[in-house]
């Protein structure tokens, strides 16, 4: 299944499937917006605005309480893969979202607040610079 039509998560011994995307925003995002990265099936455009999309619901939703962290365990790192695109995650936050639902993961000590919305501002700037 590791192909470009899925995008397949793994947490330890979890993997699941994140088809509509994902983002992840390590703990450097606090520092440095551009640590933000989304790994979606949309090029240019379409993936900028899923990206928006994923960070802006799960700001909302957490915000609201309508959408709990689930911890990522200790010594465990988070990796993504889309056939030959992947990417990892040591800290901080990883937003997918599946068929079922958006799902948030959190490293022990994010401040899963701050980082969601450093994510949303660097999402919204992208597509403030794509309408342009």
């Amino acid at each position: 299944m590791n192909d470009d039509t899925h995008i397949i998560v793994s947490i330890g011994e979890l993997d699941f499937l994140a088809d509509k995307g994902v983002l992840l925003i390590p703990e450097a995002a606090l520092e440095t917006q551009s640590y933000v990265r989304p790994i979606t099936h949309g090029a240019g455009s379409s993936g900028k605005h899923t990206a928006f999309a994923l960070a802006r619901i799960a700001a909302e939703q957490y915000g609201e309480e309508a959408l709990k962290a689930e911890t990522v365990p200790d010594g465990v790192t988070v990796s993504i893969v889309k056939g030959r695109e992947n990417g990892s995650l040591e800290n901080g936050v990883l937003v997918a979202w599946g068929d079922d639902a958006l799902r948030l993961w959190a490293f022990d000590g994010a401040d899963i607040r701050a980082l969601l919305k450093v994510a949303e501002r660097e999402t919204t700037r992208w597509i403030r610079l794509d309408v342009r």
